[in-house]
């Protein structure tokens, strides 16, 4: 069966793999987040919790799990966390591209996670390096992560970063050296075959063929400086790897009063640009976090973290970018580097008329369909250079208020300010380029000197206070937190800051440690709505029963622990809304004449968006059902159920207004969204001797629902309501026109309909194919998601493997350029596979020169199953023993053999899984080796 290994890896799953911990079998992950530990302390929001009283649902990530050959902290997050779904989108120097979601979508907007840093929200990941996280933890759950505020319903990314510990003096360096690889590259024509298939395009639109017989002949043999060219770009400009360098050192100590913590790193890494300068980024980073005790009663902290990057590049980037200074958004696009790859063709332009000698740079060569020639661009266009500066600081003061004999109660207040810097300078030369005939276009020109391009500025403001009591009397545990939380962000070309104000309190009770009750209390408030109207209230509520502390369970030894929980609550979002929606809006429309004979003038402002007082937050119900267990001491189980519905949902809905209204039309808080699933998580380890293992995983489900869109369509299969919120719209294929006869319709898709173009459905069966005979499918994120993890040690030796996939959704190929030939693009490899009478059962409909035709819309025919099981990570390592540390007085001294990305299976292998499009306008997804060493003392 095609697809057997998911099914294979998927019972696997659920028949008792589940995700440990990488190192060492004490310290198994999820064997402690389930319950082998009750009293391991669990991340929340303003304080820790025993994981016995915890009624939410989270996961736990390690900084030894995080530590990979990834080069950022969210690829690196991918596999390890039940319900955190980590999507890898694109690669390149310090820019690795992932997005993120918690259990899936949310809502018909944003929906990613919250990213709170020590306590801090909207912080960034990629501000952090591996090595000064501490943990991560998942907030899933209402009950877990409401105290966050309006922008947490999506779930929260909670890191905690590492502090000193009393009585621990440690230094360290971990040092890392690797290379990276492209994981698939495109496979497109050459000259000569792109010159045959185009002459068939034309014949079939019935045109005269541009290329000859002596045109495709020359092709054959030519190089890329002749008038006739084959370049083979992907050959010419594209290294095979590159290579990357990180080292960071760590330091840490304490004692009764003060205890610090201090880290500093560098990373670096390399473009993949074979001519010319290679792309070059550098980052430092540093933080230090500083906990001093004044007396019994008072205590400070004092964080600081700052990070420096910077990349040198080209003219052409990465990724194409908005050519104008400051983002002036006149569409003056300029072409990346990846972009130029996969679209110039390869008879494009010869790439010197006469090659470079001793003495004379060369010409370059021109095409009349390019303005641009990819060496020149590389090599005369001039540079560009990028920096980024990033600070983060935290100043607290807390109260112990037992000495005043108020045992149990504290108070914690903090400042926060954080800082994001980004500025772009360049030096842009003109080139000259030449024609066949030897004309000129354009001149040599240099620079005068280096200029600003573009700069952008951030500032996050934030305060947070906190009242924790905590106490047990007998049987009863009595855990609160009464808290405020403040934070002003504000963006440079932004005339309004982003303010949030949020009042939280949790109460937890635990009786005889077997029932467990919770209530949290949440008044939100936002300035994106009107004044007056900006807080609303919002309450959950959870409960736990730990059953194996039960009489009637206490005689079952080969249970160690089991609970169940369940929690249900409201809480408001506002990421879905923006300012002064509240009310009328006017812009520049026209221009009016007034005065004696109309002399005077100026210009216009008419109305562009009604306003809504009454717009208010959109409003996230969830519930959730769980289930923790620990059997025979080895065997760890998790599961849960969550059902979540979006309501309030801001949307402008036409079918509720007049035509006459036209664009103009409010914002409410009208549409429905729901959104459910189930999350399995099972780990079992050992150990015999000096062998220790551990094998483990999961596998989550869930599917977000359209329900209701105010959709007013003229065809019931055109309306929203009741499809997936992930759905892909496009055409019913019903195989091939196999002669002109059999074309009974009309398409008004573009171009003619003739023999080898695609059949598809008339759902309004109005002899028309039209817009209107579109429906739902497929889906683009997975249903399923699920990790498997081995791991392995023996008498310091260690082998780690984590796999990762996903399955239930599909990939669109229509628009893939690296999988089509269409019109005067670039051809694939694929368009070799065209359908002609004599191959009837193709992979590419007849070719054509029209641009968007019928047969390259998106349809049924260009979907492909987009399940993939990948091995995101292994590693090997090995640990020396005590006496090899002595002699150099080490307390660890740790090598390591790395590998990410390494193999990967899905139903076509010809493209990266992650990302079939991965390399076309962005930078490719690679796969990465490294070597690297921890050592301590």
């Amino acid at each position: 069966m095609k697809y057997i290994q998911y099914i294979i890896a998927l019972a696997t799953v659920l028949f008792g793999f589940a995700q440990v911990q990488a190192q060492q079998v004490e310290e198994v992950v999820l064997q402690d987040t389930l319950g082998a530990n009750k009293k391991q302390k669990v991340h929340l929001p303003f304080g820790d919790m025993d994981k016995n009283r915890v009624v939410g649902a989270t996961s736990l990530i390690t900084q030894d799990q995080i530590t990979t050959a990834d080069l950022d902290v969210e690829s690196a997050m991918i596999g390890k966390a039940m319900g955190l779904n980590v999507f890898k989108n694109s690669a390149g120097p310090g820019s690795d591209n992932s997005w993120l979601n918690v259990r899936g979508l949310h809502t018909i907007g944003d929906d990613g996670p919250l990213v709170v840093v020590d306590g801090v929200s909207n912080r960034s990941l990629e501000s952090l390096n591996f090595y000064e996280i501490e943990s991560i933890t998942v907030l899933k759950d209402i009950t877990a992560k409401s105290l966050y505020g309006p922008q947490a319903a999506n779930g929260v990314i909670l890191v905690t970063t590492k502090r000193g510990e009393v009585g621990v003096k440690k230094a360290s360096i971990n040092a890392e050296y690797g290379f990276r690889k492209p994981t698939h590259l495109p496979d497109f024509l050459n000259s000569a075959d792109y010159a045959r298939l185009y002459n068939e395009a034309q014949e079939n639109d019935g045109l005269t063929p541009q290329y000859s017989d002596a045109d495709i002949a020359a092709y054959e043999s030519a190089g890329i400086n002749d008038e006739l060219p084959n370049v083979d770009y992907y050959d010419r400009y594209l290294k095979s790897f590159t290579n990357y360098q990180r080292i960071y050192g760590t330091y840490s100590n304490a004692d009764e009063k003060t205890a610090f913590y201090f880290t500093a790193g560098y990373a670096g890494e390399g473009g993949l640009e074979a001519i010319g300068e290679q792309t070059k980024y550098n980052s430092m980073n540093v933080r230090g976090n500083l906990d001093y005790k004044i007396n019994d009663i008072f205590s400070v902290q004092v964080d600081v973290a700052a990070r420096l990057e910077t990349t040198s590049t080209n003219q052409m980037t990465y990724s194409n970018y908005d050519g104008t200074p400051n983002n002036l958004g006149d569409n003056n696009t300029v072409q990346g580097f990846f972009s130029t790859l996969s679209s110039h063709r390869p008879n494009e332009y010869p790439i010197y008329h006469n090659a470079p000698t001793a003495e004379s740079p060369g010409e370059l060569g021109w095409g009349a369909a390019k303005s641009t020639n990819i060496e020149g661009e590389l090599l005369r266009a001039g540079y560009r250079d990028e920096l980024l500066r990033q600070s983060q600081s935290n100043i607290g003061l807390d109260m112990d208020f037992t000495q005043w004999g108020i045992e149990g109660l504290s108070w914690k207040n903090y400042v926060s300010f954080d800082t994001y810097n980004f500025l772009i300078t360049r030096k842009k030369d003109e080139y000259a380029r030449y024609q066949a005939d030897g004309t000129q276009v354009g001149d040599d020109v240099q620079a005068s000197g280096i200029s600003k391009f573009d700069d952008s500025a951030y500032r996050n403001i934030g305060m947070i206070s906190t009242m924790t009591y905590d106490r047990t009397f007998g049987d009863h545990a009595f855990t609160s937190h009464l808290n405020a939380i403040a934070q002003n962000r504000e963006y440079q070309g932004t005339a309004q800051p982003y303010k949030n104000v949020t009042y939280g309190y949790r109460l937890n009770y635990a009786f005889a440690n077997k029932y467990i009750a919770e209530v949290d209390l949440t008044y939100m408030g936002s300035n994106k709505l009107e004044e007056g109207s900006r807080y609303e209230f919002f309450p959950s509520v959870g409960l736990g029963w730990v059953l194996s502390e039960e009489g009637f369970l206490q005689s079952v030894d080969a249970l160690d622990y089991l609970k169940i929980k369940a929690s249900y609550g409201q809480m408001g979002y506002d990421r879905s809304l923006q300012h002064f929606w509240y009310r009328d809006a006017y812009g520049p429309n026209g221009w009016v004449q007034f005065g004696s004979q109309n002399s005077n003038g100026s210009s216009a402002y008419n109305l562009i968006r009604a306003g809504n007082p009454a717009i208010g937050f959109e409003i996230a119900t969830e519930y959730n059902i769980g289930l923790e267990a620990l059997i025979m001491k080895n065997l760890s189980v998790e599961a849960n159920y969550f059902n979540e519905y979006r309501s309030d949902i801001p949307m402008q809905v036409s079918s509720l207004y007049p035509d006459y209204f036209g664009d103009y039309i409010p914002y409410i808080n009208y549409g429905e969204v729901s959104n459910q699933g189930v999350e399995l998580g099972l780990n079992y380890s050992g150990q015999a001797g000096d062998i220790s293992y551990g094998v483990g995983g999961y596998v989550t489900y869930s599917e977000a629902i359209y329900e209701k869109t105010g959709d007013l369509t003229a065809f019931s299969h055109l309306n929203r309501d009741g499809q997936p919120l992930d759905a892909m719209w496009g055409y019913n294929s019903e195989g091939f026109y196999t002669d002109a006869s059999e074309v009974n319709v009309q398409s008004t898709l573009g171009g003619d309909v003739i023999a080898g173009d695609l059949k598809y459905t008339d759902i309004t069966e109005d002899g028309l194919i039209t817009v209107e005979d579109q429906k739902v499918i497929a889906n683009t994120t997975p249903r399923y998601q699920y990790s498997l993890n081995f791991n392995f040690g023996y008498k310091g030796l260690g082998l780690s493997v984590l796999g990762q996939g996903a399955a239930g959704h599909d990939r669109m190929m229509s628009w893939n350029t690296a999988y089509n030939g269409v019109a005067q693009g670039k051809y694939a490899a694929n368009a070799m596979n065209r359908w002609t009478p004599d191959n009837l059962d193709a992979s590419h409909p007849r070719l054509t020169t029209v641009g968007g035709a019928h047969s390259y819309q998106g349809s049924s025919f260009w979907l492909q199953d987009a399940s993939y099981f990948t091995i995101r990570n292994i590693e090997l390592s090995y640990a020396f023993p005590e006496k090899i540390r002595n002699s150099i007085r080490a307390s660890e001294l740790r090598v390591f053999a790395r590998g990410t990305d390494l193999f990967s299976f899905s139903g076509n292998s010809d493209f990266n899984s992650d990302n079939a499009a991965s390399g076309l306008s962005n930078g490719f997804l690679m796969k990465t080796v490294s070597l690297g060493f921890n050592l301590s003392y």
